[in-house]
């Protein structure tokens, strides 16, 4: 039975993949970003937002782009996944996703964003009550219920961290398969996967200070990372489930 990589050599590794492909995975990233803030744009010129109308509008729309950077990615993922198992990538990666499984990620984006809605129910509820009454003690009980969703909403996204990139090891799985074994695979590394990202916190507040440059040399470290956790978690939770198997079949 393999051991699981540390912190330390998962980055290790991550930054060794992406010895001279910087400046391939930037071009990638940029170009699925001004794919969507070209979109963005044309769609916000289409009606005036200064209207009831318009604001509608203007809402609806970024809730489209926002389940079609889910369609975007499944191909960054794509990408990255095929640079760390050592096979070619290009470009084209990024828009993988609308040609394979689109359905799939769409889905479980508008799945993905219903849950963190219904995490921070609550305290929407008890903002719309204080801005109606300005009652303090609804303050403080939207606030209590603020720091409760928002460790709910970070643990939903913990336990279904990999359900993109499990799409794409499993195509043929259903998408309440996709999530089930995503929880299952994240049982027991939900902590670790947490630590891993704060470990990158330092990271984005000098990417943030470089007036954002910083980030787009952040962003392919941070993906590349997080693919050779999912790889090194999925491969050895394989293992388990095939010696789970073997006695039976024995």
């Amino acid at each position: 039975m393999n051991s699981y990589k540390t912190t330390t050599e998962l980055k290790s590794a991550a930054r060794a993949l992406l010895q001279g492909k910087y400046r391939e995975y930037i071009g990638a990233y940029i170009t699925a970003e001004l794919v969507l803030s070209l979109l963005a744009m044309v769609a916000s010129s289409v009606l005036p937002t200064d209207t009831t109308w318009g604001m509608i509008f203007d809402l609806a729309i970024s809730f489209v782009l926002e389940l079609i950077s889910a369609v975007f990615l499944l191909g960054i993922i794509h990408y990255t996944m095929n640079i760390c198992k050592g096979l070619p990538y290009k470009l084209s990666d990024v828009f993988y996703g609308f040609k394979s499984h689109p359905d799939k990620a769409i889905i479980s984006k508008f799945l993905f964003a219903l849950a963190e809605l219904v995490c921070m129910l609550p305290t929407i509820l008890f903002a719309l009550l204080y801005t109606i009454t300005e009652n303090a003690l609804l303050m403080i009980v939207m606030s209590i219920f603020l720091v409760i969703g928002l460790v709910a909403v970070i643990i939903l996204h913990l336990t279904l961290q990999f359900v993109y990139y499990l799409i794409l090891d499993y195509p043929d799985a259903t998408i309440k398969e996709l999530i089930v074994y995503s929880a299952n695979m994240m049982r027991g590394h939900r902590v670790k996967l947490f630590y891993l990202y704060a470990s990158f916190l330092p990271l984005y507040v000098l990417g943030i200070l470089s007036l954002g440059i910083g980030l787009l040399f952040v962003e392919p470290y941070v993906n590349v990372t997080v693919a050779k956790f999912y790889l090194d978690v999925f491969f050895i939770t394989e293992e388990k489930i095939t010696e789970e198997k073997t006695p039976e079949e024995n």
